[in-house]
């Protein structure tokens, strides 16, 4: 029997990235402007910083929903980390701009479901 790559199992297979989108739409536009913007490599640096120096990549596979973008980050131990970065809001008056206790409540409601159906959640700021 073969064994399943640990990152399908963990769901990242039926991630989507911008090619979701319509494209040249805003959503795709959004998407593929914050994919570029972040500094992945700096990332990957503090967060083998935070487990002690162990060394990680971050996969090239990316999903992102109305809110947020995901991208896993592997380290060499095996451990696999989901970094959660928040998109740029889109234009004002958009169908989908939240007011502050709404984003607050949205975040809150994602990290207790996230602590519900894993092992651990670890909240890095």
């Amino acid at each position: 029997m073969a064994v399943k790559d640990p990152i399908d199992v963990l769901g990242s297979a039926s991630w989507i990235g911008a090619d979701a989108y319509e494209l040249n739409s805003e959503y795709s536009k959004r998407a593929t402007t914050f994919l570029a913007a972040v500094k992945w490599d700096v990332l990957a640096s503090i967060s083998s910083g935070l487990r002690n120096g162990i060394p990680c990549e971050y996969g090239e596979k990316y999903s992102i929903g109305h809110f947020n973008m995901v991208r896993r980050i592997v380290f060499a131990d095996g451990i696999s980390w989901v970094a959660r970065l928040r998109l740029p809001q889109l234009k004002a008056g958009d169908h989908e701009v939240l007011d502050v206790a709404s984003i607050l409540k949205v975040e809150i409601a994602s990290m207790k479901f996230l602590k519900y159906v894993t092992s651990s959640v670890h909240l890095v700021s």
